[in-house]
């Protein structure tokens, strides 16, 4: 009943380090995936908030893809509202692949009710700037087997894009211009980009980067290149350039794996115990000589948060 965590747990945090460990098998493609012509149908989805259901209850979502569960949210309390934030990166069979996004109450750790769905359509938005960038973002009311008239509804925003690939060999030349004019590259189109364009120019740019070999050349030639533009230091790294957006991408990229490595098996293991940690007195149920259950808790929580940063610690030998 407890939402399920994205996040494979592994025993041992790998001995490669993360900046390394998205080049280290650059080459070593064993489906030879690259050789051939394919189709990567692609969903990012975010699952932003609720309304429109009780207060001082938990709620998650769950995404399904073709009837299996691919990831879900947090449990997240229902206040004033109740929001989660997050977003997935999902690849999917075909566009009449079916994405539903389930709505689900947590009463405890180990009871949950399904509260109703909303199937996504994959599909492009048409109209205004967001087809630019193929978003669709709206409220979607969720459909259950009783079907209510003042039923919840979830704000969902999502791209599909269906992309075809071309051999790695037709890719020759523009590989071999993005590795010698990166940089001017950026400068020449930094001007006339969206502030989303530039997001999506960065991204590209460090995963093309990072593949080849020279992201730290990459990046420390556009910090340069912004530090030397920018007339108050106030404002470093906090803008929309291209190399602030290239600065985050990178982050994602080896932090993302740095995360899984260091803190998977801990996070899982917090997940699955049931000893109560809840040390707001306003949310601790057993009021029975609250001031006692309070140190408890705090103790648990303690033991917990020590543990997670000796994982922390350890990790500093990875790199």
């Amino acid at each position: 009943g407890t939402p399920q965590s994205s996040v494979t747990p592994q025993d041992t945090p790998s001995a490669t380090p993360p900046h390394q460990r998205h080049t280290r098998h650059r080459g070593q493609n064993k489906d030879n995936r690259d050789d051939g012509r394919r189709t990567e149908n692609l969903l990012k989805i975010w699952i932003l908030e609720v309304k429109g259901v009780p207060p001082k209850k938990k709620y998650y979502c769950n995404i399904v893809v073709d009837g299996q569960l691919r990831h879900s949210t947090v449990a997240k309390q229902k206040t004033n509202m109740c929001f989660w934030g997050e977003d997935f990166h999902i690849s999917v069979a075909s566009q009449e692949s079916v994405v539903s996004v389930e709505l689900m109450r947590q009463a405890d750790k180990k009871s949950t009710k399904l509260l109703g769905r909303v199937t996504i359509p994959l599909q492009t938005s048409s109209t205004g700037e967001a087809a630019l960038a193929g978003l669709i973002e709206q409220w979607y009311p969720i459909s259950c087997d009783k079907q209510e008239k003042d039923a919840p509804q979830l704000r969902i925003k999502h791209r599909f894009q269906s992309i075809t690939v071309l051999p790695l060999v037709n890719y020759v030349r523009l590989r071999e211009y993005v590795s010698q004019q990166s940089t001017s590259l950026c400068q020449l189109l930094e001007p006339v980009l969206s502030v989303k364009a530039k997001e999506d120019l960065a991204l590209a740019l460090v995963h093309i980067t990072h593949a080849e070999g020279f992201i730290n050349n990459f990046l420390v030639t556009l910090i340069i290149n912004d530090i030397n533009r920018i007339e108050s230091e106030q404002c470093l790294f906090r803008g929309n350039s291209v190399a602030t957006k290239a600065i985050e991408a990178y982050m994602r990229l080896v932090g993302e794996q740095y995360l899984q490595d260091t803190l998977s098996s801990v996070v899982q293991k917090i997940i699955s115990a049931t000893e109560d940690m809840e040390v707001d007195p306003m949310r601790i149920t057993n009021l029975t000589n609250l001031p006692t259950v309070i140190k408890q808790h705090q103790a648990a929580l303690r033991v917990c948060v020590e543990e997670v940063w000796e994982f922390i610690l350890q990790s500093a030998n990875n790199f």
